[in-house]
């Protein structure tokens, strides 16, 4: 809630409060200025720091909108600490294809909000922190190896990616299944949409309507493969996820 909130209002937040300036480019001076300002103007510069880090290590990037939410849900993680609150995140809600890469990431950010901001993360927050990073989109990789790296991680997404990319196929009559920059991104997605949807986290896709108008078949073909997506995994897909 507090994040949606910030979201909305940050404009507000950045024109209201003195002008910070980002220490790594994964968000603008604004943005930076605006989740400070959020959080009574703490210095969140170690977690700004942390993803950048992180995307380095890694070698890919998260997309600007995620980045920018990650962001103030690290620095939301280090005030509830320091409060003495504690925190609960719920289990996904249904079965989801397994993988490792979100969780080695938020131990990593763990450790670096750790260093950097001087508090001690317990596995509640460290359970927040994975959820953060499996809701957060990839937006490119900076090396095969590192495209590679994850993907190894997360085998059986892999596997159902490759399924999923084989009936798309089918139903729009084209070989999608042997395209390996499609398949590659609907990777990308469906971590996402799995993530976002086990979670129970909505997010609203703002191109859905001009979706619908001009692409009404592939929207159709989409809402196709929705059913049997909900019929292996047991989430059900809404239709701005569906858009994506």
């Amino acid at each position: 809630a507090m994040e949606r909130f910030y979201s909305e209002y940050s404009d507000m937040y950045a024109e209201g409060a003195p002008r910070k300036f980002a220490p790594c480019p994964i968000v603008t001076d604004a943005d930076f200025t605006a989740a400070s300002a959020a959080l009574d103007g703490m210095d969140i510069t170690p977690a700004a720091e942390a993803i950048s880090a992180l995307e380095e290590r890694w070698g890919f990037k998260f997309s600007y909108i995620s980045a920018k939410r990650l962001l103030f849900l690290l620095a939301l993680c280090v005030t509830r600490i320091r409060r003495g609150c504690s925190v609960s995140t719920p289990e996904p809600t249904a079965e989801m294809p397994s993988g490792q890469s979100d969780a080695q990431m938020a131990r990593e950010l763990c450790g670096a909000i750790a260093d950097g901001f001087g508090v001690t993360t317990d596995s509640d927050e460290e359970r927040f922190i994975t959820f953060a990073v499996a809701t957060s989109e990839i937006s490119e990789y900076s090396s095969p190896e590192a495209r590679h790296r994850i993907e190894v991680l997360n085998s059986d997404l892999c596997r159902f990616t490759v399924r999923t990319a084989g009936l798309a196929g089918d139903v729009c009559g084209v070989d999608l299944k042997s395209d390996r920059v499609f398949v590659r991104q609907l990777f990308l997605q469906l971590k996402v949409t799995l993530a976002r949807l086990g979670y129970a986290v909505f997010v609203k896709n703002p191109l859905l309507s001009r979706i619908k108008s001009q692409y009404p078949d592939m929207m159709a073909a989409a809402w196709f493969l929705a059913g049997a997506f909900e019929k292996e995994t047991g989430l059900e897909i809404n239709e701005h996820e569906a858009g994506y």
